[in-house]
């Protein structure tokens, strides 16, 4: 399989931020649309995207034969491999051109890390720490003992997860994710925040065309909403997209 931009090799062309229409296209997206619309702006990754285009011109502009001296293998299959390592780092499984739609990709799933079990925590166990938990960080691993019945397993650990989880929360740990979609309306207006931040729009100009029937009292509240929520947008474009996929509700089963 050969690795080839998909679309366009031109930068990532925005929508018009002040047109509505020009969204109305995402009102009734997928989440993993969505995501996919959240990371395609992300400037790293359009940087990413960039390096990868530029190491596959390198090697497509030598002899193929030193290519598969070097890499053993064709420069086809070099260029997937380097495409699917790349795009780990993003939560994909291969890598995708930024001025894309989308495609044939997919969001690589964000449940238990099993090789974090298999290495091993190196943390001791001890009477307040049984299971040898990792502490200070968002993931829990935790020793299981498979002999027991499975039903007991799910009880012992869903225990251990609720009561480990609330504790690092109320330590600062980490900021809980919420487990709750938000209406798709709302994702939309964060693209568009984010469009016009990347227009050089501030956050008046913002309010103005987004929120126009809101006032702008003396407090700046409608300011306040819009900062807050053009922060919350990026966040969402650096990490949180990651989650978005996880949130689409499951496709109903045909009946037989």
């Amino acid at each position: 399989m050969e690795m080839r931009p998909s679309g366009s090799t031109e930068p990532f062309l925005r929508p018009s931020w002040r047109d509505a229409a020009a969204y109305a296209a995402l009102q009734t997206a997928s989440l993993v649309r969505v995501a996919w619309e959240f990371l395609r702006r992300n400037p790293a990754y359009q940087e990413a995207w960039g390096a990868l285009k530029d190491y596959a011109a390198t090697l497509e502009s030598r002899d193929p034969q030193l290519v598969l001296q070097e890499f053993g293998d064709d420069l086809p299959h070099v260029l997937l491999r380097a495409s699917v390592e790349r795009a780990q780092q993003w939560g994909l499984n291969v890598m995708v051109d930024p001025s894309s739609n989308g495609g044939s990709f997919v969001f690589a799933s964000a449940g238990w890390d099993y090789t974090l079990v298999d290495k091993g925590t190196g943390i001791p166990e001890t009477a307040d720490n049984p299971h040898g938990l990792q502490k200070n960080t968002k993931w829990l691993v935790a020793k299981v003992d498979l002999s027991l019945p499975l039903n007991v397993i799910e009880s012992q650990l869903l225990a251990a997860v609720r009561a480990e989880r609330q504790a690092r929360i109320k330590r600062g740990v980490f900021e809980p994710i919420e487990s709750r979609a938000q209406n798709t309306d709302r994702y939309v207006e964060y693209l568009r925040i984010l469009d016009a931040d990347a227009a050089g729009a501030s956050v008046k100009e913002i309010g103005d065309a987004l929120a126009p029937m809101a006032a702008n009292d003396e407090d700046r509240q409608r300011d306040k909403r819009f900062r807050a929520a053009l922060k919350e947008a990026q966040r969402l474009q650096q990490e949180g997209y990651r989650v978005l996929p996880l949130l689409q509700p499951a496709a109903p089963r045909k009946k037989n």
